[in-house]
């Protein structure tokens, strides 16, 4: 018999993670009938032994074959950091904010569609993208506007706890828009090993998005048809755009058929630099990072080993 450690963040997608860890306590007797794998229910917190990571890292001790974990994008990223480079499958159930890797390997957003997924999906491995040459993240890490958004998400989301996740950043984004707009002024130098040319821009910037996936945010397709085992980061550059044209262009990103705006600038690459004279707001699969002038950016190649639908809708890759 097969033991696979589910580690549940019960505070993700405000309470959702707590509603899904119920949800699979009430049919794990059936799996272990069905399938012979017994699972083992832990919740996480925020630090100490049983934060997502330690908790990870005592499954490596153990020698477990897999894990799953129950949560959004900021808890699978927490769990990619440990798991990267490992021969240790991840299975994820989404039960955060916006889902957006999950949503990316066409994973099922329903929790016992995902855990059969988790449990005897195909196992592949994606890229993960690896910042300052310390963090690893799964989905996407931005700069500007977006990322702004992301540091008033942890004390507004009581507020709006009447929205659905994904509606959530959308209510959040025009919130920000009352305020007042910064455009720091960033350059990009990107030198691609993998083919020529090297790449550098500076403008004054909306947002700067470095993504793994198709979409962040919830519902923004930012790159559709991003593939997350091609080796390539996929950047979009959003130079400056007052209030109006923001809001007039909106439903460009959610559709993702922004490529065509002046504004907007899209390549891939494998590495790229992040610079500007003043700190820069950033956030790490819907996370707040640090603040500061500079950031360094790559790939790391098919590190992270996942389970995906055996026949999806659409290709994976």
């Amino acid at each position: 018999m097969e033991r696979v450690m589910v580690i549940v963040n019960p505070k993700s997608g405000m309470g959702k993670g707590a509603r899904c860890a119920e949800e699979i306590r009430r049919i794990k007797e059936k799996v272990l009938k069905t399938a012979g794998k017994e699972l083992d229910l832990v919740k996480s917190v925020a630090e100490g032994e049983n934060s997502i990571q330690e908790l990870i890292r005592r499954a490596k001790e153990e020698n477990r074959k897999e894990v799953i974990v129950v949560g959004g994008d900021g808890a699978v990223n927490a769990a990619a950091n440990i798991l990267c480079g490992s021969n240790i499958s991840l299975g994820i159930i989404p039960a955060g904010v916006g889902n957006d890797l999950s949503k990316g390997l066409l994973i099922p957003q329903s929790t016992k569609a995902a855990l059969d997924v988790a449990l005897f999906g195909k196992e592949i491995r994606i890229d993960l993208g690896l910042l300052d040459d310390k963090l690893v993240f799964v989905n996407v890490v931005s700069f500007g506007f977006d990322a702004r958004i992301v540091q008033d998400i942890p004390t507004l989301k009581e507020k709006y706890r009447f929205l659905s996740g994904e509606w959530l950043y959308l209510v959040f984004l025009l919130r920000e828009l009352s305020r007042r707009i910064e455009y720091p002024r960033i350059s990009v130098f990107s030198e691609d090993g993998t083919r020529p040319p090297v790449k550098k821009l500076e403008n004054n910037t909306l947002a700067l998005v470095i993504s793994n996936g198709p979409q962040y945010g919830g519902k923004f397709k930012i790159w559709p048809g991003a593939s997350l085992t091609d080796g390539l980061l996929n950047v979009c550059w959003i130079a400056k755009m007052d209030k109006p044209r923001i809001l007039w262009n909106l439903i460009k990103f959610l559709r993702g058929v922004h490529d065509s705006l002046p504004e907007v600038d899209m390549f891939t690459t494998d590495s790229l630099l992040v610079s500007s004279l003043t700190e820069l707001t950033c956030q790490i699969d819907g996370e707040p990072y640090q603040s500061k002038k500079e950031y360094k950016i790559s790939i790391l190649p098919r590190a992270l080993k996942v389970r995906v639908p055996r026949i999806p809708e659409v290709p994976i890759v």
